[in-house]
């Protein structure tokens, strides 16, 4: 089981930190990628972050889906290791 855990925690982390290897957040955030995000080069973290900057902008409105899909990503990042989402962890890991 510890080893099922580690893999799933692997695989999110890398999901959470390139959007290419994501393909349910490609789908649900397609058009908002090319309106918000069309000058982020990919990986990195660069186009998730750039998505979460976009939710939490209030002048700025993601698509529903694609706002769901990214409240997904932040409240299993929460739930399951701050490590999964890269640009919190680096802003926060001096003080976890």
């Amino acid at each position: 089981m510890a080893r099922c855990g580690k893999v799933i925690r692997e695989r999110l982390m890398e999901q959470n930190s390139d959007s290419r290897l994501s393909p349910r957040l490609n789908k649900a955030c397609k058009l908002d990628i090319k309106k918000f995000c069309g000058h982020v080069q990919p990986g990195e973290g660069r186009v998730i972050g750039c998505l979460k900057d976009v939710f939490v902008n209030p002048k700025s409105k993601l698509s529903s889906n694609c706002k769901e899909h990214i409240e997904g990503i932040i409240e299993s990042a929460a739930q399951v290791d701050i490590r999964i989402d890269g640009i919190l962890y680096a802003a926060c890991r001096e003080e976890v």
